[in-house]
């Protein structure tokens, strides 16, 4: 007899939010206890722990010069 998944409960972004705020606070130390309190995905926590700013906010490493620009 094979068990079928358990749906994941659906989490928001507050809860995301609530999870990174207390870990970045000491008061839950794991992110896998974070995972369980906050029913929010381990990889999800730590992806937004961890964020970088997104391509599209960043600056290009090379960028085109109009001809008024490189003089």
């Amino acid at each position: 007899m094979s068990q079928q998944p358990q749906p994941h409960k659906p989490y928001t972004e507050a809860d995301v939010q609530l999870a990174l705020s207390d870990i970045k606070c000491d008061q839950i130390t794991s992110l896998r206890r974070a995972e369980a309190v906050y029913s929010v995905p381990c990889r999800t926590i730590q992806q937004q722990r961890d964020r970088k700013p997104s391509r599209r906010n960043c600056e290009p490493r090379l960028k085109r010069l109009t001809k008024l620009e490189e003089e």
